[in-house]
């Protein structure tokens, strides 16, 4: 048989004489709902850390601080810096920025500043006279194709001297190739001549294209003559015609010749570039003159 309920002290805790036990205390309403409130929401939490875990804290100890230099280094070394896309070189700027650093590299570099083309063409209204490689962003640089990778000694020497006539209409670039671009020995490699029509047929219509941007959509090749190792060639280009988005261009690849003699001809192009419809947001490294 239980025991008869224990009624509770009427008098005020202070003035009873006996000191109550925890049974004897009721927990009120009030505290009831608002205990049940925090029990949920630790519940809830318990849950949250369980299935989705808070992100670690890296500190920078100095095993942290290798990890993050060698990421560094690696990822965003050809990441263009803010500066560097918002003040490119002017056409101007590009000259001066390139400093030949072998005897070959600066007696390659004289002779074409100086060939008779070279004065011809920096004497006439409305052509612009840059180095388009030394526009590009000095961290992007080594890891382009034709202003990095195939730059340098015994490969495209010097960046090509470039004569651009205002509003995308016409380009020529001189050019010096070594003998390590070849492709059958003393011959160079098809392939490179191929990357340098599309290349500089996209420079000479920049200027007419929205953005001063296009990518190539169609590029067609027919190939005269044998290139020859360590030799200077030039490439020209016209702009044929320009609707919106989009531009064709025609252009050849020769030799350089001298005064009254008859350049040959090594390769024929025709191509077509279109402006990328989300040009706007996209980051140009050949910004225009």
């Amino acid at each position: 048989m239980s025991p008869p309920p224990i009624a509770p002290c009427p008098l005020p805790y202070e003035h009873c004489e006996v000191e109550p036990s925890l049974v004897d205390l009721r927990i009120s309403p009030f505290v009831r709902r608002h205990l049940g409130l925090l029990l949920a929401v630790l519940l809830v939490r318990s849950l949250l850390q369980t299935f989705f875990p808070p992100p670690r804290c890296y500190c920078l100890c100095p095993r942290n601080r290798l990890h993050f230099a060698r990421l560094r280094n690696g990822c965003f070394s050809g990441v263009p810096t803010v500066t560097e896309l918002l003040n490119p070189p002017t056409a101007a700027e590009s000259l001066e920025k390139y400093k030949p650093q072998t005897e070959e590299e600066r007696a390659i570099d004289d002779f074409i500043k100086n060939h008779p083309l070279a004065q011809e063409l920096r004497s006439k209204e409305g052509f612009t006279e840059a180095r388009p490689h030394m526009k590009i962003p000095d961290g992007y640089r080594p890891h382009h194709l034709t202003g990095g990778l195939l730059a340098g000694p015994a490969r495209i020497v010097v960046p090509p001297l470039v004569f651009t006539e205002d509003g995308g209409k016409s380009i020529v670039a001189i050019s010096y190739l070594g003998n390590d671009l070849c492709g059958h020995p003393g011959i160079i490699h098809g392939g490179l001549l191929a990357t340098m029509l599309d290349e500089g047929l996209a420079w000479c219509c920049f200027a007419a294209l929205p953005h001063n941007m296009g990518v190539t959509a169609n590029l067609n090749i027919n190939y005269r003559s044998p290139a020859k190792a360590d030799s200077y060639v030039v490439l020209r280009a016209t702009t044929t015609k320009v609707e919106g988005r989009k531009a064709w261009v025609e252009g050849r690849m020769e030799t350089l010749a001298e005064e009254g003699e008859t350049p040959v001809v090594l390769a024929e192009a025709t191509a077509l570039f279109v402006t990328p419809k989300q040009a706007a947001v996209m980051t140009n490294i050949f910004p225009s003159n």
